[in-house]
């Protein structure tokens, strides 16, 4: 669904303009004018976000060194991205360029750069790399997302009976009706 609004997001504004501009019935000249004027404003907007963007700590993306945050304004450039899901983070979205496997986080509004792999044309050893940096980089996600479902099964097989009394009681109870 976020891959799907990033994508509508950017189709919308790259066709806003043009749509906008037929509209009021402007010349050749000035659709081209309006169009590479909003463009270079939704770069200049694009830049500050991703500014800010990065100022504030996002809870739910890790820290990562080389951050490179792409905004739903430059949309066609993420199109050729394959989707990848791992059980316990769910999907995220890989490019491949050359010889790299460049790995990616999906937001409603921003795509963001985690990592790239070496890729040596064994799909294996990508899911094995791929893999040991997602474990690596969201590290306590995964430890919180392990502890919840551990506490989860165990409040499961509990019986629910708080002391002993009760629970002998309660069957003594069943025995008799």
């Amino acid at each position: 669904m976020k891959r799907f609004i990033f994508i509508l997001l950017g189709i919308v504004t790259s066709v806003l303009p043009l749509i906008v501009s037929i509209m009021y019935n402007k010349s050749l000249g000035d659709i081209i004018f309006i169009t590479i004027v909003t463009y270079l404003v939704y770069v200049l907007v694009s830049m500050i976000w991703t500014f800010v963007y990065t100022l504030v700590k996002r809870k739910d993306l890790p820290e990562v060194e080389n951050t490179i945050i792409s905004t739903f304004y430059f949309w066609f450039l993420t199109l050729k991205r394959k989707k990848v899901y791992y059980s316990d983070l769910g999907y995220f979205y890989v490019s491949i360029r050359g010889d790299y496997v460049y790995v990616f986080k999906q937001g409603y509004f921003m795509s963001h750069y985690l990592f790239s792999v070496w890729y040596y044309g064994d799909i294996e050893l990508l899911r094995l790399e791929m893999k040991k940096e997602l474990d690596c980089i969201y590290t306590k996600e995964l430890e919180e997302t392990r502890q919840k479902k551990f506490k989860k099964d165990k409040l499961d097989l509990w019986d629910g009976y708080i002391d002993i009394v009760s629970k002998r009681d309660d069957k003594i109870k069943r025995l008799l009706k």
